[in-house]
């Protein structure tokens, strides 16, 4: 088995520590004076059609809402990204750390990603220079964050 389905099924051994390690650096943040929202995706799928290059991450409603309220409602950017990430075969298991150091506040999450079937969306992110998460909810609405450099997703070498 290939794909976003082997690597759901590979991410899915780890999940819970995955999950523990995003709360952890959400904890450490707040330890340090800042607001944080931890949000735990249901499904991430790499994606690079159209004008959409980057991380599909599937996100419950109640935890949409509270990250849609962030961005819309407070108008903040998260303009610094920070992705811890490691391979399991070919499987990368991430966490991503999204944060606004002016409002001091952070979102925190998961997320994976099939090494051999994201070549394509590396490749068109490096060329546009931008690599993106969108995290949504099941009836499309999404928030988008800009990664200006797609490598920070790439376990080093």
């Amino acid at each position: 088995m290939r794909g976003p389905d082997r690597a759901a099924q590979v991410a899915s051994a780890y999940w819970e520590t995955l999950t523990g390690e995003a709360e952890a650096i959400a904890e450490e943040f707040e330890e340090d004076g800042w607001e944080t929202l931890v949000v735990h995706p249901g499904s991430v799928t790499a994606v690079h059609e159209h004008d959409r290059c980057g991380l599909d991450v599937l996100i419950p409603g109640n935890e949409y809402e509270p990250l849609a309220a962030l961005v819309e409602e407070r108008g903040l950017s998260f303009p610094s990204s920070e992705v811890y990430a490691r391979e399991e075969g070919d499987v990368v298991l991430l966490v991503v750390v999204m944060r606004d150091p002016e409002d001091e506040t952070a979102v925190v999450f998961p997320a994976y990603y099939d090494r051999e079937e994201t070549e394509e969306t590396f490749e068109r992110a490096t060329e546009e220079g931008s690599f993106r998460t969108y995290l949504r909810k099941l009836d499309g609405e999404t928030v988008v964050f800009s990664h200006d450099d797609p490598s920070i997703f790439r376990p080093e070498q």
